[in-house]
């Protein structure tokens, strides 16, 4: 099996519309800060490179012998937290940045233990738990882990009702359901072959096309830009979904 030539093409032009976009904010800033920098285009740039990848990748899967999805989930999971946490930035605001800061100093705290410097890690641990103490109050949760992120998402899904395909809302609700099942996948030592998952392969396509389309949506909600390509691109990428849903996206 492999990608058809209209998927590979809507793919293709949805990546060079992206790229065109990516090629203007090098000389653009935001307050002061370099575009290529403000974290909201690091995490849509970053996703952009995730697209990428799984993009080349499942193109390529039906030249090589024994292709295993594992990478792509691999990618997959990192892609679907770069892409709740724009979300929830578009729909909270920054203060949603104190639950990123909280998950920084946590992983550096746990390096800090690791590596043996308890007095460093303790260190960074208060300030971890300063932050989650924050989030957690702004946003009357009782639990905060790297999960948080897709159980805080409601805010988001109402912004988007009614402006974007049901389809993206309900991909939403699963994102800790996929996440759950990309770690699974990544944690299990058997070999997860392409040419016998061949649904597996849909639904990687399928999911990280949502992802590039509803964090292309929310790039003129970051910020004040009149490009064509932001529209153009998201005309591509829906092309790419339609293609994928009306089962033409592979073929023998």
């Amino acid at each position: 099996m492999r990608t058809s030539y209209v998927l590979n093409h809507y793919m293709d032009e949805a990546a060079a519309k992206i790229r065109r976009i990516a090629h203007e904010a090098r000389y653009l800033s935001v307050n002061g800060t370099l575009m290529l920098q403000d974290y909201p285009f690091w995490l849509y740039h970053a996703i952009f490179a995730d697209y990428s990848t799984i993009s080349f990748l499942a193109k390529c899967m039906s030249d090589i012998d024994y292709f295993d999805l594992r990478p792509l989930y691999c990618i997959l999971r990192s892609s679907l937290e770069k892409y709740a946490d724009l979300a929830n930035l578009c729909a909270k605001g920054r203060t949603y940045e104190w639950y990123l800061w909280y998950l920084n100093f946590e992983s550096n705290a746990m390096e800090a233990y690791t590596a043996g410097d308890s007095r460093e890690g303790a260190s960074l641990r208060r300030k971890a738990d300063s932050y989650k103490r924050q989030f957690m109050e702004r946003w009357e949760i009782s639990r905060c882990n790297r999960l948080t992120r897709y159980y805080v998402l409601g805010d988001f899904n109402q912004l988007i009702q009614g402006g974007v395909s049901t389809d993206i809302v309900q991909f939403n609700r699963s994102l800790s359901k996929i996440d759950s099942k990309c770690s699974q996948i990544l944690h299990n030592n058997v070999t997860f072959a392409a040419r016998h998952n061949r649904e597996e392969i849909k639904d990687i396509l399928t999911y990280i096309h949502y992802i590039m389309w509803t964090s292309q949506w929310m790039l003129p909600r970051f910020y004040a830009w009149n490009l064509p390509e932001l529209q153009e691109g998201l005309a591509r990428l829906q092309q790419a979904i339609d293609c994928i849903h009306q089962g033409k996206g592979f073929m023998e």
